[in-house]
């Protein structure tokens, strides 16, 4: 049995081998290993299998678990729910029942019925106080319910002393990165500068209602793909990668213009919140082909209204989107100012280009003095512009301060003292004068991000462990993903030849147009 002893710490021990009250035989063990399978596959095929599974093994909540996930795989969330009610009626005691039914209650930001379910302290040995042993996969799957519970209460304190103790045994998972994003953004909605009043701050006007509802026609089937999948494997983004670059492309800014396009049709159907992942897996699809051209359809997004900005990017913007500014915008600076003179535009969109700036300048010391001309033009306007009104941002001014002390931005500082004695910084993002100022006389430590890997970016979309439901939604019940054709130019055949028709569309041959880009 491998075990961690961290009863000291726990109160219990931490095994990986599977827990029962009696034994299981190698072949149970096999078939709950290939129930699982079947349920986050989500095929057809899977109801009878699991049901079967289910008659065969009456009393191993397991598998009707797994029959509930294989309904959360296929996006109905209604028959996993009563199909969770239905394992509580029988196994009362079933923990990844109740961790469900307290999911469900947390996405409803109903944190009084999760007391109602595992008590105050939300802890395991509380529950099952005549257990010393406990698996893996329950430990850290009671932390997670945890810590958002008290991240959603605005208890931050003890969310945090949940989250080190997942630290401590799940270090690298993609459930501590979730929740550290998430207590992150918490602390930002409790601290001073979002109840502040301040003379020039922005809002966005509000996003314009469309009536589009067709989907676009795209080059690719493959791309359709997208639409519909709250989880890509490494095989579906190689998939995705190896299509023909230019039409991929193409397609990938097709798909971020319709979500400008059809607005209103996604905010109002939109009930799950993956569905939106559409937007933020062609950004970083993007990113990873390293379209430089596709920065102005990037920047037409960010463009947008603060609730398309949190239906799509949410706070993704402010953690990862700086990655896609500092590849494709590398070579594009003066279209990143020309996008900081825009008026209406939201505070951490404009925030974010001042983060891969500087990224910049860190990364590549040799374009140090091109990033310093872009922050003295940018803070320059703001010092000289004639309309304020939807322009002058404190907060984002304070962001950009932050940016230029990361990257020890000593050349810009009387522009930056010139903004603050105009009162033009939001000092709560930033600090005070004197503060900046010191950092700015002093050397600091290394502010260098780091570069989060496209596929692992991916995952991030999609938090979770073998305990929660975070599933991908099945094309049959989907709304999103129509019956559609692609443009007929491309069917998924080889790249065409040289001298044949560009698959683009554009009426030109492939060698004149589209061939070799």
């Amino acid at each position: 049995m491998k075990t961690t002893n961290l009863y000291s710490t726990f109160g219990y021990t931490i095994t990986y081998d599977p827990i029962s009250d009696e034994a299981y035989s190698p072949e149970l063990n096999e078939l709950l290993k290939k129930g699982h399978h079947i349920a986050l596959k989500g095929k057809d095929e899977g109801l009878k299998q699991l049901k079967k599974m289910i008659e065969h093994h009456p009393n191993k909540p397991q598998f009707k678990n797994y029959l509930s996930v294989w309904y959360q795989t296929r996006g109905n969330s209604k028959k996993a729910n009563e199909v969770n009610q239905q394992i509580l009626q029988k196994h009362p005691n079933y923990l990844f029942a109740k961790i469900n039914l307290a999911n469900n209650y947390l996405s409803k930001e109903e944190p009084q019925k999760v007391l109602e379910l595992f008590g105050e302290n939300i802890d395991l040995k509380a529950i099952y106080p005549e257990r010393d042993t406990f698996h893996f996969s329950e430990v850290i799957s009671i932390l997670d319910v945890a810590v958002r519970y008290f991240i959603i209460v605005n208890d931050l304190e003890q969310a945090e002393l949940r989250l080190q103790l997942l630290r401590d045994i799940a270090p690298d998972g993609q459930q501590v990165q979730y929740l550290e994003s998430i207590l992150s953004l918490q602390r930002i909605k409790n601290s001073p500068f979002l109840n502040r009043t301040p003379t020039h701050i922005v809002d966005t006007e509000a996003q314009p209602k469309t009536n589009q509802t067709e989907p676009p026609i795209l080059h690719h089937v493959e791309v359709y793909r997208l639409y519909d999948s709250a989880i890509l494997t490494q095989e579906d983004i190689d998939l995705l990668l190896s299509l023909p670059r230019a039409t991929l492309i193409k397609d990938l800014e097709a798909v971020l213009h319709d979500s400008i396009a059809r607005y209103s049709f996604f905010e109002e159907n939109i009930t799950d919140y993956t569905y939106t992942n559409f937007v933020l897996y062609s950004v970083f699809l993007l990113q990873e082909l390293r379209a430089e051209d596709s920065l102005s359809t990037l920047l037409t997004c960010l463009k947008q209204s603060e609730e398309y900005i949190d239906l799509f990017f949410s706070d993704f913007l402010t953690m990862y989107i700086w990655q896609a500014i500092f590849i494709l915008g590398e070579n594009k600076l003066d279209e990143l100012l020309n996008f900081m003179q825009q008026p209406y535009v939201y505070t951490f969109s404009k925030s974010t280009i001042g983060d891969a700036l500087a990224q910049l300048a860190l990364y590549h010391p040799e374009k140090r003095q091109k990033i310093v001309d872009w922050f003295t033009a940018v803070f320059q306007y703001y010092l000289q512009t004639n309309e304020s009104k939807g322009i002058i941002d404190e907060t984002a001014i304070g962001s950009l301060i932050c940016a230029v002390l990361d990257f020890e931005g000593v050349e810009l500082y009387e522009d930056i003292h010139t903004l603050f004695n105009v009162g033009y910084v939001d000092e709560t993002v930033c600090g005070d004068w004197q503060s900046v100022s010191s950092d700015l006389g002093s050397l600091g430590v290394d502010e260098k991000r780091k570069l989060t890997a496209t596929y692992k970016l991916f995952q991030l979309l999609v938090p979770g462990d073998e305990g929660d439901i975070f599933f991908h939604a099945g094309k049959e019940e989907s709304i999103f993903f129509p019956d559609i054709k692609p443009i007929p130019s491309y069917q998924g055949e080889k790249e065409p030849h040289r001298n044949d028709p560009c698959t683009c569309g554009s009426g030109k041959k492939y060698k004149k147009c589209c061939w070799g880009n």
